[in-house]
């Protein structure tokens, strides 16, 4: 094995290995990639609900405990109305989570 090491002119500044300067590159392309991964489900979960249609603009759900109209599906999140407020909730949660469908534009309505 062979250690080199970087000394600067000054002398103030501590010498750094290569070996340092290698975990160092191989920490930050791990952290790179893994980021890449979450982005890549996220992108997944989105075209997901957009494609298989779980439900659809107007419906109302409830998930991870916030209950809210439709009003926008995207790639990266759906947008819910509550209560005069917009939520927006990321897909990748919502593909994660239980998702109760409380009323649906395309589906009947029973009476109780």
């Amino acid at each position: 094995v062979v250690k080199l090491s970087v000394t600067l002119r000054s002398g103030s500044m501590p010498r750094i290995s290569a070996h340092m300067m290698f975990l160092a590159a191989s920490f930050s392309r791990f952290c790179t990639r893994i980021s890449r991964l979450d982005s890549i489900a996220s992108l997944m979960a989105g075209i997901t609900l957009i494609v298989g249609e779980v439900f659809v603009i107007g419906d109302v759900i409830n998930v991870a405990g916030v209950e809210g109209e439709v009003e926008e599906i995207t790639i990266r999140y759906t947008k819910l109305l509550a209560g005069g407020e917009r939520i927006y909730v990321p897909n990748l949660s919502i593909v994660n989570s239980i998702v109760v469908l409380k009323k649906s534009v395309r589906l009947p309505q029973t009476q109780a």
